[in-house]
């Protein structure tokens, strides 16, 4: 997250922080002509449409008076999905003992990308279980990690 995109995250959770929602990770990718900013957004209730529309609405405003950026963008704000993003140690925190999948910066025993189960957390170390045993990862080594949920679907 660069400077402007943690400054905005920040505004707008000081904003929402009376509501039971907070931003989780805010991505402003300026390739095209207009930028496309991403707000995720998260509830311990779960996001409504009225959560992201409530967002929405907070952070064009914010996005008008405090950034640099054109007058055109594209805003999406939406939850962060069945297969959400772990974006710090709290989250994998959160969710210990869920599968995850974990792709790293560099090869740490001969593995790049790892898919286990998050065992325990203790400071920025981190423990996967997987059938090959047990994986202990440093959090400053991650690329990305994403909760990794097998959806079954039923065929009548």
């Amino acid at each position: 997250m660069n400077e402007i995109e943690e400054k905005l995250m920040i505004s707008i959770n000081e904003i929402i922080g009376s509501k039971d929602v907070r931003v989780l990770n805010i991505s402003i990718n300026k390739m095209s002509k207009n930028p496309k900013i991403d707000i995720i957004i998260d509830s311990d209730n779960g996001v409504s449409i009225e959560d992201c529309a409530f967002v929405s609405q907070i952070s064009n405003n914010l996005i008008e008076l405090e950034s640099d950026l054109q007058k055109t963008y594209t805003l999406e704000v939406s939850s962060p999905g069945i297969n959400r993003e772990l974006y710090n140690i709290s989250d994998f925190c959160a969710f210990k003992g869920f599968k995850v999948k974990v792709k790293l910066k560099k090869t740490i025993n001969k593995h790049k990308n790892i898919l286990g189960t998050i065992e325990s957390i203790k400071g920025d170390s981190i423990l996967i279980k997987n059938e090959e045993g047990e994986i202990q990862i440093n959090f400053n080594d991650i690329k990305k990690a994403n909760l990794q949920r097998d959806i079954e679907i039923k065929k009548k």
